[in-house]
């Protein structure tokens, strides 16, 4: 997911002028960065998955959390090189996705030669949290249809 956005040109850790830096603040107040992306990254309705974002987050621990962000910040661009690929890939969104719009992956998968996109409805940044049964059936689909 991380690494596709930032191919896309999307640098989403970067702090912007006026704006938060995601891993400063994961290394300041780690449960209230978690607390705030539980709030983005799955619908607020969806409490057990908030539940297991959260849980995730506080195991993975603040620290690491912010050396992903800033490694994925540090990232090159490699949009330009995605049509050399030639694997098959499934590209999967949710529609309600807060964090990343729906447009960037179907981008992505427009800028791979054997890519499909899909998408979940209900849900947000995390298709297999959020809607783990719909998410296991596309991949078994594509994995079926790809080997």
């Amino acid at each position: 997911g991380l690494a596709g956005i930032r191919m896309m040109g999307c640098d989403h850790t970067a702090a912007q002028a006026g704006g938060p830096d995601l891993a400063a603040g994961l290394n300041a107040a780690p449960d209230a960065v978690t607390e705030m992306l539980s709030g983005m990254v799955v619908r607020q309705e969806d409490t057990v998955a908030a539940g297991k974002f959260r849980d995730m987050a506080h195991k993975v621990g603040g620290a690491a959390e912010a050396a992903q962000a800033r490694a994925n910040g540090a990232r090159a661009d490699l949009a330009g090189r995605l049509g050399k690929l030639t694997m098959s890939a499934l590209i999967v969104f949710g529609v309600e996705d807060a964090v990343v719009l729906v447009a960037t992956g179907r981008d992505l998968a427009a800028a791979l030669p054997n890519a499909q996109f899909q998408q979940i409805d209900s849900c947000r940044h995390l298709p297999t949290l959020e809607q783990p049964a719909q998410a296991a059936q596309l991949f078994s689909t594509f994995l079926n249809n790809s080997l």
